[in-house]
């Protein structure tokens, strides 16, 4: 008798078994790699590798590698205005790893979970496997669009893509990210910053991440070094 997956695992398999693994110029995710410095990358790994440290050959430290958090912790500052020190980093094999464990660690079952309409597929599929609430919420140019009635309930997590909205591209203008952090203090819900694509922009300085903009520390910040280094074992990295 063949035996059968959980909901959970047939929800998983059915989201990553339907994806086109074809590679096209404007497929979603692909970037222009063309200008990577390969041989500039495979310089500084042969050099590491040749005397590795011993924290490289054993079982990595709780929350990853300390000199890479310290590191982290400095450039998230200077580039995307992140409070937070190196202790507070967690390393992670990539967003949706973030996301599940936000999920297992902050949520439980049944428990509500606002995501903006349209929304990332491999976060609502991530809710959806931790058996998760749903609450579309639409997004307009301005970003999230709360209604009052919206304001009345009370989430336990709300996900958004605040500097580069998936698949709208929409940012989340500044007045309502002070309503989302205003939001979020006075219900003590915890808002999952997934700050995809921040580095791209077409003109201007970029708008500082949300979770540098708040002071009651609600707003957990996710992002990822996969759009900007080639998607390899050795260069898959995720933090929150």
């Amino acid at each position: 008798m063949p035996r059968k997956l959980s909901k959970r695992g047939d929800q998983l398999t059915q989201a990553h078994s339907s994806q086109h693994h074809e590679i096209l110029e404007f497929i979603a995710g692909a970037n222009d790699f063309s200008v990577f410095p390969y041989k500039t990358w495979q310089k500084l790994q042969n050099k590491y590798w040749r005397e590795p440290l011993p924290a490289f050959m054993d079982y990595a430290r709780l929350g990853g590698y300390q000199r890479l958090r310290e590191v982290l912790a400095e450039y998230l500052r200077v580039s995307r205005s992140v409070r937070c020190e190196a202790d507070q980093i967690l390393i992670t094999a990539g967003t949706q790893k973030s996301l599940d464990l936000c999920a297992r660690l902050l949520a439980d079952s049944d428990h509500m979970v606002w995501m903006e309409n349209p929304d990332y597929w491999g976060a609502r599929c991530i809710f959806e496997a931790n058996n998760l609430a749903l609450r579309p919420i639409e997004v307009d140019k301005d970003g999230i669009s709360l209604s009052l009635g919206d304001l009345q309930s009370n989430p336990r997590l709300i996900y958004l893509t605040p500097s580069h909205q998936y698949p709208s591209d929409v940012m989340i203008s500044l007045t309502r990210r002070r309503l989302l952090i205003e939001f979020a203090a006075s219900v003590g819900v915890w808002i999952l910053e997934d700050d995809y694509e921040s580095e791209f922009r077409y003109k201007g300085r970029p708008i500082a991440s949300l979770q540098g903009s708040d002071r009651h520390e609600r707003v957990i910040y996710c992002g990822t070094f996969q759009i900007t280094v080639p998607t390899h074992p050795h260069c898959l990295c995720s933090f929150a």
